[in-house]
């Protein structure tokens, strides 16, 4: 795998990575590896909220678990172009974009209706995908380095770059 194309998809999972942590998500673990004919070439593994797990009564509790959940599906794409402007939709955007639809119970045609409730979510993802470009980059170039990290990897690396963008 060529570097350029290693950076994109650490950065795509460096990105669900933090946008995780940054919303409270426990990660088990952020990979890559450096074969593209497996079905991914990087996955990040998350801890699922309860509702996923048993349901809830609660609908404004559902919406706001659902909608942390479509976040975190579209922080990977998000970052990955906000590091890599020309990086395919085709290959790493459109998985996100559907995971984080489902995530919101929206039907999987793509209309106006659809974009326009995923819009507002979109925005504050791109915010906080900016916010953490430093510490974006520290999770990805560490994953480049050892293949994979753990949550206690991801948050000490958190913990250690300065969040918000100086430029």
């Amino acid at each position: 795998m060529q570097r350029d194309e290693k950076f994109n998809i650490a950065v795509h999972e460096a990105s669900h990575a933090v946008i995780a942590y940054l919303l409270n998500v426990k990660i088990i673990k952020a990979s890559i590896n450096d074969d593209l004919n497996e079905n991914h070439a990087g996955v990040t593994e998350y801890c699922k909220d309860k509702i996923f797990e048993s349901g809830t009564k609660d609908p404004e509790y559902e919406q706001q678990a659902r909608e942390k959940w479509a976040k975190i599906a579209l922080a990977g794409f998000i970052g990955q172009r906000e590091f890599s402007p020309g990086s395919d939709w085709a290959t790493y955007g459109q998985r996100d974009y559907f995971d984080a639809r489902k995530q919101l119970g929206l039907h999987m045609e793509v209309d106006e209706v659809a974009a326009r409730e995923i819009m507002p979510i979109k925005k504050e993802v791109e915010l906080l995908v900016i916010q953490s470009k430093k510490v974006i980059q520290s999770v990805a170039e560490n994953l480049i380095a050892s293949g994979e990290l753990s949550y206690e990897d991801v948050k000490r690396l958190i913990d250690e770059t300065p969040r918000l963008d100086s430029n």
